[in-house]
C-alpha cells in the first residue's frame, strides 16, 4: 500500500437501514501509509432529518437536540465525495455497513456516489474475526490486551480499526 491515499472511516448513524437511517457522525483520517505518524483527522458532527432510535441513540449518546445545531450530510456531501474520490484505499471495520449508509445518503442528496469499486478495501473484520468475537472492542482487546475509549465515537472507532488494520498490514507481510 505504498504511496496510496488511505482514508479509514467510520459512521455512526440513526439505525441500520441504509436506505432510510442517516449519519450523525463521521470520522475520516487520511494517511499516506498505514504507518504514517501525521495522520489528518476530520469528525463531523451531522444533522439527521429522521428520528434517531433510541438503540443508536443508546450507543453513540448523540440526541436531536445535540446535533441541532449542526449541517446536515447533503450541506457537507461535496467535502465527503471529494475525500472519499481521492482515497485509493478505504479501511474500515465492517466497513460494508458505512458504504452502504454513505451511499443511501449520496442517493438522497441527488449526488452521484463516490468510485467504491476503483478502490482497495481493507476491513480488519474480515481478518480477524475468528480471534476474538465479532465486536471491534472484542477483537482490540484480544490482540491488544486493553480497551479503547470511548466506544462508538467514530474518531475513537476508526483510530482503533487503523491499529487494527496495521497489526494485520504487519502480521500478513511477515513484520511481526
Amino acid at each position: 500500500m505504498n504511496n496510496k491515499t488511505i482514508l479509514a472511516l467510520d459512521c455512526e448513524t440513526t439505525g441500520l437501514n441504509p436506505d432510510v437511517d442517516q449519519i450523525v457522525e463521521i470520522t475520516m483520517i487520511t494517511l499516506s501509509t498505514l504507518n504514517d505518524l501525521t495522520p489528518i483527522e476530520v469528525t463531523y458532527k451531522l444533522r439527521p432529518t429522521v428520528r434517531i432510535s433510541p438503540e443508536a441513540q443508546k450507543l453513540h449518546g448523540l440526541s436531536a437536540e445535540i446535533l441541532a445545531k449542526y449541517p446536515t450530510f447533503a450541506d457537507c456531501s461535496e467535502q465527503f465525495k471529494i475525500a472519499l474520490d481521492t482515497a485509493e484505499v478505504l479501511v474500515g471495520y465492517r466497513i460494508d455497513f458505512d458504504i452502504g449508509i454513505l451511499s443511501g445518503e449520496f442517493r438522497r442528496c441527488g449526488s452521484s456516489l463516490p468510485h467504491w469499486s476503483d478502490k482497495i478495501i481493507l476491513d480488519p473484520y474480515h481478518n480477524v474475526r475468528l480471534q476474538g468475537g465479532r465486536r471491534l472492542i472484542d477483537i482490540y482487546k484480544k490482540l491488544f490486551g486493553e480497551i479503547y475509549m470511548p466506544q462508538h465515537s467514530s474518531l475513537a472507532d476508526a483510530r482503533a480499526v487503523l491499529r487494527i488494520a496495521e497489526y494485520c498490514s504487519s502480521k500478513f507481510s511477515g513484520n511481526s
